[in-house]
């Protein structure tokens, strides 16, 4: 599949007229080529597979918690569309700062691909420097772009990991309460809801 988008893609490019390029350099075509094409395969080889698994996991959990107790998994189950809600808002403002950076590294490997092919006429014109300023400017973007995803990303995280542990707790009292008023016969079917 990856192979069929790489061809399809350069055969678009090969059909643009000649302006185009003079709006995108010839590096950032190949760079282009090779790194949105990785992304689509990456996605395509690992992504596909984990969702497939995950959704399967959490179907058999549901089904599991609610055959032992389906008071206490749906009182478990409140906490999915607060994570859902939240990385679903988060993951939209990461996915654009990490668009930005792919832009900005996009352009800084043009430049290097382009520098490094013609690598001795900027040494015979001393141009090393200018290139070498040139190339720190996108670089300077992507890590300002970095820079201000790394919170997001960890609110990512720390969301899901504090809701989680909201969740076993919310469990463990109200399995408790359960076990108390007899609705539920002992601590194992609570223990079963929760660990799912």
């Amino acid at each position: 599949m990856a192979r069929r988008i790489r061809i399809h893609y350069l055969e678009t490019i090969l059909h643009e007229p000649v302006s185009y390029f003079d709006d995108h350099s010839p590096g950032s075509v190949a760079t282009s080529l090779s790194t949105n094409t990785n992304s689509i395969e990456v996605g395509l080889a690992d992504k596909v597979g984990c969702v497939f698994i995950a959704t399967g996991m959490i179907v058999t959990a549901f089904a599991i918690g609610f055959s032992k107790s389906w008071k206490l998994t749906l009182v478990v189950g409140a906490t999915i569309p607060w994570v859902l809600a939240i990385t679903g808002i988060l993951g939209s403002a990461d996915s654009k700062l990490q668009s930005k950076q792919k832009d900005a590294y996009s352009e800084a490997s043009s430049l290097a691909a382009e520098a490094l092919g013609s690598v001795a006429n900027i040494l015979a014109l001393g141009a090393k420097d200018k290139i070498i300023e040139r190339f720190e400017k996108p670089l300077a973007v992507a890590s300002h772009w970095a820079i201000r995803d790394g919170p997001i990303q960890a609110s990512i995280y720390g969301n899901m990991f504090f809701t989680m542990q909201c969740g076993y707790a919310l469990a463990l009292f109200y399995g408790v309460k359960l076990v108390s008023n007899g609705q539920i016969k002992d601590g194992g079917t609570v223990m079963v809801s929760v660990v799912l």
